[in-house]
């Protein structure tokens, strides 16, 4: 800061453009770190609408199970916004008749990764047994 002419203070143009840049790159910082949340803030809240539509086809999956001693069919549907899918494969070896590996996906495509969860049922035995 210059001394002007009868006791006058003042700054000079020179340290009105270092602030004033000083000031534009901690917005910009500031700014891109926003966005950066608001990007994460939407994946966050897909990932839980995923998780919810996932919870509720395993909880009615396991409630036909235990009900009607089923095993899931395959097939797809969606839930709103949210595609689902299931695969169900027999499995084949010792002791392994009457199981079933059931896959169930939910989500993926063109709206970023989806959730994948590999269950297994046995339909020649009780579901509260251990």
């Amino acid at each position: 800061m210059k001394q002007a002419g009868r006791g006058q203070a003042g700054f000079s143009l020179m340290e009105v453009f270092l602030a004033v840049s000083i000031l534009g790159v901690g917005l910009a910082g500031v700014l891109k770190a926003y966005g950066t949340s608001i990007t994460v803030l939407a994946s966050c809240e897909r990932y839980l609408d995923l998780v919810d539509v996932l919870k509720k086809r395993l909880q009615a999956d396991e409630l036909r199970f235990r009900e009607e001693r089923k095993v899931p069919e395959g097939g797809q549907a969606a839930e709103g916004s949210i595609a689902w899918r299931r695969e169900v494969r027999p499995l084949s070896g010792d002791n392994l008749e009457g199981m079933f590996a059931v896959t169930l996906t939910v989500g993926g495509g063109r709206e970023g990764p989806g959730i994948e969860v590999l269950t297994y049922y046995d339909e020649g035995r009780d579901g509260d047994e251990e």
